[in-house]
């Protein structure tokens, strides 16, 4: 695979169009099953993701040999936003299917074919124990249970487990905050087989690039659905969108989203920068989003309290932004 650290011509009709068909699909099937996908509904998932597939978006930084697009990394973000318009768990799960091929694309005498679906597992306590060992706890894994090849971070190593290992035990977590649609498990590996696939960064920086991204889409449908409700929801002889504290909350938002950008072919300082002001602005976009729906916000039926919990959970995820803006000062040093 040509080296996905570099940037690559990409035909830009083909790429606009990619994105268009990504926007099209995020709102023909995500968003109309968001209530189902909140609550990990196993049979959305598969509708979802037999979607994703359909337009190659889970493999689209694979190369063609493996059944991918080969885009470069710095591509992934734009559709990775798009994709979050839809749903954020959605956008996860296939920033970490292409988080893990990237990772794999470099380690020689590694193939994946191209019915196996591939998950990265950032984070968490795991360490090479022995030559080609892993032991360790892993908290938070997002998406593991429907991997047919893990690629686990150990410190600054990236190495591929088979999820059928006798030594790695995963642990349902039940319920979660957001990104329904892509379940999370807890991971506990006692001596687990790895084969070594190289150094952690180049994954690492996509997946904050990535969140970054998720992020900005949350941020961008809750947006829209706060300046439609504003428009038609009408209070005090007119819409609410006349009154000055709506005005100025649309407002803001708009200024959130246009402030900053996630930087192409971005280092990791960079990437997590990005992330951590996305993240950030999502957040307040969304609880703002859910004050201009009043006393309606709170309620499922809008869907627009679920964006604000997509969004916290971006905020936390793969680390939470305080620990991001302490690795960041450190990198900055």
């Amino acid at each position: 695979m040509t080296d996905q650290t570099t940037r690559r011509a990409v035909d830009p009709e083909a790429f606009d169009e990619l994105v268009a068909v990504t926007r099209h699909f995020a709102e023909a099937v995500p968003r109309r099953l968001a209530p189902a996908l909140d609550t990990a509904d196993p049979g959305a998932i598969a509708a979802c993701w037999s979607g994703v597939c359909e337009i190659g978006l889970e493999r689209c930084l694979a190369p063609e040999r493996w059944g991918g697009i080969d885009l470069p990394a710095d591509a992934l973000p734009a559709l990775l936003e798009e994709l979050a318009a839809g749903d954020a768990g959605v956008a996860l799960a296939v920033l970490l299917s292409n988080a893990a091929l990237l990772g794999l694309a470099g380690a020689p005498g590694l193939t994946v074919r191209d019915d196996e679906r591939c998950v990265l597992v950032p984070g968490g306590d795991v360490r090479e124990t022995a030559p080609a060992r892993l032991s360790g706890e892993v908290p938070l894994a997002y998406d593991a249970a429907a991997a047919d090849l893990l690629l686990v971070c150990a410190g600054d190593r990236l190495f591929a487990v088979d999820p059928e290992d006798r030594g790695l035990r995963p642990v349902g977590l039940g319920g979660q905050l957001g990104l329904g649609a892509t379940p999370a498990l807890a991971l506990t590996l006692r001596e687990v087989r790895g084969v070594s696939c190289g150094d952690a960064e180049a994954v690492t920086t996509l997946l904050h690039a990535g969140v970054a991204a998720i992020a900005r889409g949350v941020a961008r449908r809750a947006e829209t659905m706060a300046r439609a409700y504003a428009e038609q929801r009408h209070q005090g002889g007119g819409p609410i969108i006349v009154h000055g504290a709506v005005r100025d909350m649309l407002a803001r938002m708009a200024e959130r989203r246009l402030g900053g950008t996630v930087p192409g072919a971005p280092r990791l300082a960079a990437a997590l920068a990005a992330r951590i002001g996305a993240t950030d602005a999502a957040v307040v976009t969304t609880t703002d989003a859910v004050q201009v729906f009043g006393g309606m916000g709170y309620m499922v039926e809008t869907g627009v309290e679920k964006l604000m919990r997509d969004a916290k959970a971006c905020q936390l995820y793969p680390m939470s932004n305080w620990l991001a803006r302490e690795w960041l000062l450190e990198l900055e040093r």
